[in-house]
């Protein structure tokens, strides 16, 4: 169980990498939903055999990001709410930055 849990934090660790220097991530799926008043974007990765879920909650200052494992539920990684995220080649996240 210790190993899987490794190199699931692995996986999550290079994905969220990737996000936060800026390379575009390719997803397979998004959809929105809403819980408790909340309403929550769900972009599915595949990656290495594994499936994985960034989360967006909120917007603006209230903006919540988290890279989640669909293997081990409880694993996630919260990140810090970006100015820009591109994920893909279409799908724009927060802000855009003006010259």
């Amino acid at each position: 169980m210790i190993a899987h849990i490794q190199l699931e934090l692995e996986a999550l660790y290079t994905l969220a990498q990737e996000l936060t220097v800026g390379g575009p991530v390719i997803f397979d799926c998004s959809f929105d939903m809403t819980i408790d008043d909340d309403d929550i974007s769900i972009v599915q990765i595949h990656r290495n055999s594994g499936t994985y879920l960034l989360t967006i909650e909120g917007s603006g200052d209230n903006m919540a990001l988290a890279l989640r494992s669909t293997e081990i539920t409880d694993l996630l990684i919260t990140l810090p709410s970006p100015m820009y995220l591109t994920v893909g080649k279409t799908m724009k996240i927060g802000d855009s930055v003006e010259a």
